[in-house]
């Protein structure tokens, strides 16, 4: 039996019968928090804007706000909002969740935000944006080999729903962060909670570059260039698949705490590094060849018509060297799981 203090149960309006969560603290400590909800405070954002203010800008003010849960956000504008304002804000209040309008006009917009939804599963949010990165890079991967322009451009719109769950549940462990109440609901340590953030950012930033990757691909695929680049191309092809190799690994090694495989993991990131350096060593001596071999302005001229090409290369190559350096961040949070 726990004997709590009168004042504490006057402040959370507790009575006999309320349910109570106990967290044991990472410094050996008991926290005790009441699991029913504490009526909500009058903490406002409120963003003032003008008819010039770019929409990006306001775009990011709204998810700072969003993120660092405040559950009320009002937009107001000194004169009224433009109609790119008011699509693109609407727009990006669908990608978040629990955003509703609840008071709009010409001049303002009052947004409400539920900064308490508790019933997430943030294990389960990571393993969804999981299985959507897979299904790019396999998408990626076809659409290579197949050299259809369609499929390398379909991954595009996977990016948002990766960004979704991003925001979803990155905003829920912000809010747990600096509400222990909330914490103990999810049965999170502090550390927990900050490891499980930097999963999320890392796979929202792998499928920002396998959406960029999806754009270079198709690109690269309307030229129809293949065949004067085709080894380079193939080499490609094989780099795409050894860094799937890495992503898959370094997730299996995170939720499997496998620390063989994530060791081998990070030493298979070197062999993505050599590969794009040897592609643009390999694209700048092709380069040099067609100067030395020039003989007109008009070859001149068409060797910059088609320079894009050399430049979607590299860049693929960038992209899936960036996305096998945050796979080991993935491997990284893992032995922090196993070595704790």
């Amino acid at each position: 039996m726990i004997s709590l203090p009168k004042d504490w149960l006057e402040q959370n309006n507790l009575e006999k019968g309320d349910q109570l969560v106990f967290s044991v603290q990472e410094n050996g400590g008991l926290g005790v928090y009441p699991k029913k909800k504490i009526i909500k405070g009058t903490k406002k954002k409120i963003i003032n804007i003008d008819e010039n203010t770019i929409s990006k800008h306001v775009l990011r003010q709204i998810i700072a706000a969003y993120l660092n849960g405040y559950p009320t956000i009002h937009i107001k504008s000194g004169t009224i909002f433009s109609t790119e304002q008011q699509r693109s804000i609407r727009e990006k209040l669908r990608e978040l969740d629990g955003c509703r309008i609840i008071k709009s006009s010409s001049k303002e917009i009052v947004i409400q935000n539920d900064v308490e939804n508790i019933h997430l599963d943030v294990l389960k949010g990571i393993y969804q944006a999981h299985t959507i990165i897979i299904s790019m890079f396999e998408d990626l991967i076809e659409a290579l080999i197949k050299q259809n322009v369609d499929q390398a451009s379909s991954v595009i719109p996977l990016d948002g729903d990766v960004d979704y769950l991003y925001f979803l549940h990155t905003k829920l462990l912000r809010y747990a962060l600096s509400h222990p109440r909330i914490m103990g609901n999810l049965s999170l340590t502090n550390l927990e909670a900050v490891n499980l953030y930097t999963i999320l950012y890392v796979l929202e930033k792998i499928a920002d570059n396998l959406r960029d990757i999806g754009k270079n691909v198709g690109a690269y695929l309307k030229k129809g260039a293949i065949e004067p680049y085709k080894e380079t191309y193939d080499f490609c092809i094989e780099t795409f698949k050894k860094t799937f190799g890495i992503y898959k690994d370094s997730f299996k090694a995170f939720f499997n705490e496998m620390l063989d495989l994530g060791n081998a993991a990070f030493d298979q990131v070197k062999e993505i590094m050599k590969a794009r350096l040897k592609v643009v060593r390999d694209l700048q001596m092709q380069g040099a060849e067609f100067f030395r071999s020039v003989k007109d302005w008009n070859e001149f001229k068409t060797f910059f018509e088609i320079n894009e090409i050399p430049y979607l290369i590299e860049s693929i190559f960038n992209l899936l060297e960036k996305i096998a350096q945050f796979s080991t961040t993935i491997v990284e949070v893992g032995f922090y799981r196993i070595f704790k």
